[in-house]
């Protein structure tokens, strides 16, 4: 192998999973040095978050399981580690929100990236409520007028 990383799990401590460098494409050893993973990978991500971590292949973005199993597979343009059981992903150009078997919390809608699913749905929630609230009162209005 040309490279050698130690993977990191969510809470920094030490995984078994060893990440290898060969002729620039990447894969896994387990924690006795036995080939999880050929290199076959754009690209893994360093930390596994949440059980995934993230991969690249063939220029798409997915995660694989702890044993080497793509959990989701690469379908997407960019993709985030795991926080909580939650990613951001980018699908045709747009945003969006995975859990960690792969179904979508948020089909991909958003032109931007939130910095959290937290985040996106407090706003969501405040936006959804002036925007009740503005019905409100020009309903109210409408009634006054009448």
């Amino acid at each position: 192998y040309d490279h050698i990383f130690e993977l990191r799990q969510y809470d920094r401590h030490k995984s078994d999973l060893t990440k290898v460098v060969k002729d620039g494409r990447f894969g896994l050893l387990d924690g006795t040095g036995r080939e999880l993973v050929s290199p076959q990978y754009d690209w893994i991500d360093l930390e596994y978050q949440d059980g995934l971590v993230v991969i690249k292949k063939n220029g798409l973005y997915g995660y694989l399981d702890c044993y080497g199993n793509e959990a989701i597979e690469p379908v997407f343009e960019d993709a985030e580690e795991f926080h909580e059981g939650v990613a951001l992903i980018r699908k045709d150009g747009l945003y969006g929100y995975i859990d960690v078997c792969g179904n979508y919390l948020l089909e991909p809608c958003l032109k931007n990236r939130a910095r959290s699913f937290k985040t996106f749905l407090k706003q969501f929630r405040s936006n959804f409520a002036d925007e009740t609230r503005s019905r409100r009162i020009e309903n109210s209005e409408e009634r006054i007028e009448y």
